[in-house]
């Protein structure tokens, strides 16, 4: 399982050229539309996304 993650992780990153911020944004548009997903098939009504509940320095 850790090998699967890992070259999960190496895939993303690639594929965002090495550019961290790219790659965190287009994991969570992912998670957002696999989540998304799971509602639609389960009938759970879609919750509003809001930001982050704590500021980051």
């Amino acid at each position: 399982m850790d090998d699967l993650l890992e070259s999960a992780i190496d895939a993303i990153l690639n594929s965002a050229d090495g550019d961290v911020r790219q790659a965190m944004r287009a994991i969570l548009v992912e998670n957002v539309r696999l989540q998304a997903e799971l509602n639609r098939r389960d009938g759970t009504p879609p919750r509003k996304v809001s930001g982050p509940k704590i500021q980051l320095h």
